[in-house]
């Protein structure tokens, strides 16, 4: 039986380490470069980060999933990566002027070409990154993404301080990239092909292809309202949505970006060995449910704090789209439960289907709310997160014979404690306000009364999160 709880252990210690180095440079590098200059790079990096998509064709979802992965399987998958990877650089080189051309930004042109060439090094580690996860081997990946983490955040600080403006931005992304590719060459096997195949085309694409369009249409749908923002409202207005977003989805990362990994691989191993997927499901979305829930709904109430705190008082106009953005957010968290079933069944074609109705939506929304300003434009992409977040749930419910009264016993006490922590956070601000206390001191009263009276109620009313301990007790 797989050690899953070590396994979530070093995951959670990875994914969390990658997002405190994150949101220090972003705390720093906001005080270091203007809205516009942040803007002006976030345009250039939301292109690429959906091109990015294209490159890697479902190849990573692939190598974990394929449950016959031979030598020539892995071969042919590398032989893809070169190809799309070589090809989108190149795209992205040559689009670079035409783009800044169309945003009226030079800078624009600058960060697409040295983003082109961190396209080039992807490939270089992506199959042996693929295999570290399809074998669980979360105490390397640890090493290689916190290190990458650690030179991204330091060259793009440095450079900031030097003057670099929004070009720290570009090379330090750079940076990382070559120490993933570089970490990732040296933790290749022996026995790991370097030579790319196409013997096995057609079974790599047809298992690739249905992992890739739902990370295609995610992407578009997290991409396409960033730029139609940038494009309609400016650089400044694309900043606040992406720090409002930013804001929104650190706390999401922090949340799932450690256990949708092991759970993807570790669903997968329940698929392959023919073992039941309902009682993980259902304990799994009882689990982050009631730690994401209330998250979230202490976000939304503290919104202003934390966006003085994180990123200083001229970034304040971003607070009630992070508000908004929260209750989007919130409903991810728990529909990244439902795709992970989904993806680690081999049910990757529902989980295109959803994605293929829901993104697109999501896009024309945001179009039609450009017109109306950037909170319309938030509350867009909420309404279109919340809508695809429901319809997932539903989906596994259905495929695994899950009734409501299971799914709502599961996620009942995290409604509960969601209102009840909110409410807490409004009664901390209020008073904060009240006696003009400064933001950090607020967040810290909060986080102290918040945590402690979570807990509490978990321990109270016997919780699956904090079942263990309770019997170990016993």
């Amino acid at each position: 039986m797989l050690n899953i709880k070590k396994k979530l252990a070093v995951s959670y210690l990875q994914r969390n380490a990658t997002l405190v180095l994150q949101l220090v440079s972003s705390l720093i590098l906001a005080r270091l470069l203007s809205p516009a200059e942040i803007g002006i790079f976030a345009i250039g990096s939301v292109a690429v980060s959906f091109l990015h998509v294209l490159r890697d064709l479902g190849i990573s979802g692939y190598i974990v999933q394929e449950k016959e992965l031979s030598t020539e399987r892995i071969r042919t998958a590398q032989g893809f990566m070169w190809i799309t990877s070589s090809t989108l650089a190149l795209v992205v080189f040559l689009a670079a002027v035409p783009f800044g051309h169309f945003y009226n930004e030079e800078g624009v042109t600058d960060v697409l070409r040295v983003l082109a060439v961190n396209t080039l090094l992807l490939p270089v580690g992506a199959i042996t990154i693929g295999l570290m996860s399809r074998r669980m081997e979360f105490e390397r990946l640890f090493v290689l993404n916190v290190s990458s983490a650690v030179v991204q955040a330091g060259a793009s600080i440095l450079l900031a301080a030097l003057g670099y403006g929004f070009m720290s931005l570009a090379w330090g992304s750079l940076a990382g990239g070559l120490t993933t590719a570089l970490i990732a060459a040296a933790f290749r096997d022996r026995d790991q092909p370097w030579i790319p195949s196409f013997s096995e085309r057609k079974r790599v694409f047809a298992g690739c292809s249905r992992l890739s369009g739902s990370s295609i249409l995610y992407e578009l749908g997290l991409s396409g309202p960033e730029l139609i923002c940038g494009r309609s409202l400016g650089f400044e207005a694309v900043a606040f949505y992406g720090k409002a977003q930013g804001a929104a989805m650190l706390l999401l990362r922090a949340l799932v970006d450690s256990i949708v990994p092991v759970a993807v691989s570790y669903y997968s191993h329940c698929s392959r060995s023919d073992i039941s997927l309902k009682e993980p499901y259902l304990r799994a979305l009882s689990c982050l449910s009631v730690v994401a829930l209330p998250a979230f709904a202490c976000l939304a109430v503290l919104a202003g704090p934390v966006i003085d705190l994180l990123y200083g008082d001229q970034w304040l106009a971003a607070t009630v789209p992070l508000q908004i953005a929260t209750s989007g957010a919130a409903m991810i968290a728990l529909a990244n439960v439902a795709g992970a079933v989904l993806v680690g069944s081999g049910r990757a074609g529902d989980n295109f289907a959803l994605h293929a109705v829901f993104q697109p939506a999501k896009i024309v929304l945001a179009l039609l709310a450009a017109q109306a300003g950037l909170i319309w434009i938030v509350i867009a992409v909420a309404a279109a997160d919340i809508g695809i977040s429901i319809a997932s749930i539903l989906r596994v419910n259905r495929i695994f014979n899950v009734s409501w009264s299971e799914c709502f016993s599961a996620v009942s006490p995290s409604i509960g404690l969601a209102v009840i922590e909110g409410l807490i956070s409004w009664a901390i601000l209020s008073v904060g306000r009240e006696q003009a206390l400064g933001s950090a001191t607020i967040l810290v009263a909060a986080a102290l009364i918040i945590i402690t009276s979570w807990a509490l109620a978990l321990f109270a009313i016997k919780h699956a999160l904090v079942a263990d301990f309770i019997k170990r007790r016993a």
